[in-house]
């Protein structure tokens, strides 16, 4: 799915969320989710980052969270992504 979430008001957003999650457990099924919404990744068994045509990660959120040494996965994603000047 790439970017289901975007323009769906927060019921919609929330309830698109719980319904894949419940899926994925109740009915053993894998959902492969794009989203540059970092707060939907937490709830994901794994997590790949890409950035400009390069995987810098493929690890769980918490994983990718520690390695960073990041608050958020938010934190950690901009600290992987964002250029230095």
């Amino acid at each position: 799915m790439d970017e289901p979430t975007v323009g769906l008001d927060p019921q919609s957003r929330s309830d698109l969320l719980r319904l894949m999650r419940d899926m994925r457990t109740e009915r053993t099924v894998a959902i492969l989710w794009a989203t540059h919404l970092c707060d939907e990744v937490p709830g994901a068994d794994r997590v790949i980052v890409l950035h400009r045509g390069k995987r810098l990660a493929d690890t769980t959120p918490a994983q990718l969270v520690a390695a960073a040494g990041a608050a958020s996965v938010e934190e950690a994603f901009l600290s992987m992504t964002v250029r230095t000047r």
